[in-house]
């Protein structure tokens, strides 16, 4: 199943990259390129799980209708301590030039969707980069594309935190949390553990 949202999530990045609507025809190619890419053309619901990338894909390319979409490039905030960057999923404009800013989730919102210390960081980004724009989080299993759901106090709350997480990362304090959600998507799985004398760099490709 995380095979099927890594397969949507890579025809979404295309799409989104896209200069031009990208047509039906095409957009189906994609799709068929994508779950064999991801090991799912031979599985026994192939049929099935091209049918449901259908469908979040098609949510995806209808909920930009009517909107001009700008090359996402990266974003940045600055905070205490450092500065934070983000990537847009998705860069539109509207017909009266609001931007909106947005990121894209493959899977169902869940009930705390937005109110995380990451939406708000993605939100302080986006408001630095783009005063006035939209920022939403789009669900794409759900149909849905909404305002990351944060008011202007617990946007100042998660600043405060994310400044005291960037502390404890300086000092080399950040002890492991087990999630069997999260665990297996960091990429730092398998090399878990203490972390070494010296600065950290993250190169992006």
């Amino acid at each position: 199943y995380m095979q099927l949202h890594e397969a949507v999530r890579s025809v979404v990045q295309r799409l989104a990259a896209a200069v031009e609507p990208v047509p039906s025809d095409e957009m189906a190619t994609m799709l068929e390129a994508a779950i064999t890419q991801h090991d799912l053309h031979e599985h026994g619901y192939r049929d099935d799980f091209l049918q449901l990338a259908g469908t979040l894909v098609g949510y995806f390319a209808a909920s930009r209708s009517g909107l001009e979409p700008e090359p996402a490039t990266p974003i940045c905030v600055q905070v205490v301590g450092g500065e934070i960057f983000a990537l847009p999923d998705d860069v539109l404009v509207g017909p009266d030039g609001q931007r909106i800013v947005r990121s894209i989730r493959t899977g169902h919102r869940r009930s705390k969707a937005g109110k995380d210390v990451g939406s708000a960081a993605f939100l302080l980004a986006a408001r630095s980069a783009f005063p006035g724009a939209q920022v939403h989080l789009v669900h794409l299993a759900d149909g849905n594309a909404e305002p990351v759901p944060l008011t202007d106090k617990e946007v100042a709350n998660r600043k405060t935190k994310l400044e005291g997480f960037l502390e404890d990362v300086r000092q080399g304090r950040f002890p492991m949390e087990r999630s069997e959600f999260t665990c297996p998507n960091c990429p730092a799985f398998f090399i878990c553990g203490p972390v070494p004398d010296g600065e950290m760099e993250k190169t992006f490709a």
